[in-house]
């Protein structure tokens, strides 16, 4: 779809990153009638997402009916 090209578009200019690549990470969910929690470690982050600023909370999303909050965690190896 044209969206989809368009954020693709976004994304390689931005932070020279691929869609795929930013979706597919590995984190915890929690989701409730009103709210979705994305808990990521922190270890785990890629910098070029940090840089462009694509790690901040998005809030409510009308689209969604939800409010879309991201968490990033310390976790040390005994954790795993």
């Amino acid at each position: 779809s044209l969206w989809i090209r368009a954020l693709r578009g976004v994304l390689r200019r931005r932070c020279r990153i691929g869609l795929a690549t930013l979706a597919r990470r590995d984190a915890w969910l929690s989701a409730t009638p009103t709210h979705v929690d994305l808990v990521f470690a922190l270890s785990a982050t890629d910098l070029r997402v940090r840089r462009a600023g694509l790690d901040g909370d998005p809030g409510w999303l009308p689209w969604f009916g939800r409010i879309v909050a991201l968490h990033f965690i310390h976790r040390s190896a005994s954790d795993a």
